[in-house]
C-alpha cells in the first residue's frame, strides 16, 4: 500500500512529534534523514537507564499512526552507543550508534542493541560490500546462467516451458563471460 510522499512526510511528522512528547526538555532529538531520529539523552547513568529510555520510545512509537484517514503502524530499529565508553566525541558516538541500529534491524527489526566493536567491522564490511557491488556492472562482474524449465519426462513429450536466469557476481574483471562455467 503506497500512500505517496505527503503521506509519508506527514507519518514523519507524527513520529517526530511522539519521539519529542517522548524526551525530557534536556534531552535533544534530530532528524538526520529519511527515517532516522537521533536522541540524546543526558545524564544516562548505566545501560539500563539507557535500554528503559529505548523501550520507551518503542512503547510510544508501537500504538498506531492514522495518516490520511489510514491506521499505520511501524517500529523503531534502535542502536544505542554510550559516553565515554563508547568514543568521547560526538561524530564517533553517532557513528557507533548507526552500527548498533543496523545490528538491531538485522537482528529481526523492531528491538535495540548497545554497541559493540564487532559492529563497526561489520559495518565497514557492508559499506565495502556496497561498494564493490556498485562497481560491478561497469567492471563486468556479472554472468548469467541461464537453465532451461521443463515440462514432461525426457524422451516423452518434455518441452522447454520457460527459463531460469541466475546471475553469478565473479569479484573480478571478466572479459569473456563465455569462458566462466557453472559449479558442477
Amino acid at each position: 500500500m503506497l500512500l505517496g510522499h505527503q503521506a509519508g512526510d506527514a507519518l514523519l511528522r507524527a513520529v517526530a512529534e511522539r519521539l519529542a512528547n517522548t524526551v525530557r526538555h534536556e534531552d535533544m532529538l534530530a532528524r538526520l534523514g529519511g527515517d532516522e531520529f537521533v536522541l540524546l539523552w543526558d545524564g544516562v547513568r548505566s545501560p539500563a537507564d539507557a535500554a528503559a529510555a529505548a523501550q520507551r520510545v518503542q512503547a510510544t512509537l508501537a500504538r498506531p499512526f492514522t495518516i490520511e484517514g489510514r491506521t499505520l503502524a511501524i517500529g523503531a530499529s534502535i542502536g544505542i552507543s554510550l559516553y565515554p565508553n563508547d568514543a568521547h566525541d560526538a561524530a564517533t558516538l553517532l557513528r557507533n550508534a548507526d552500527a548498533a541500529m543496523h545490528a538491531a534491524k538485522e537482528a529481526g527489526r523492531n528491538i535495540y542493541r548497545f554497541y559493540a566493536p564487532e559492529f563497526a567491522t561489520l559495518a565497514a564490511e557492508r559499506l565495502a560490500l556496497e561498494n564493490d557491488l556498485r562497481g560491478a556492472l561497469s567492471r563486468g562482474e556479472f554472468v548469467l546462467n541461464y537453465h532451461p524449465v521443463v515440462r514432461g519426462v525426457p524422451g516423452q513429450g518434455a518441452r522447454i516451458v520457460g527459463a531460469e536466469v541466475l546471475a553469478r557476481w565473479l569479484r573480478r574483471a571478466v572479459t569473456d563471460p563465455a569462458s566462466c562455467t557453472a559449479p558442477p
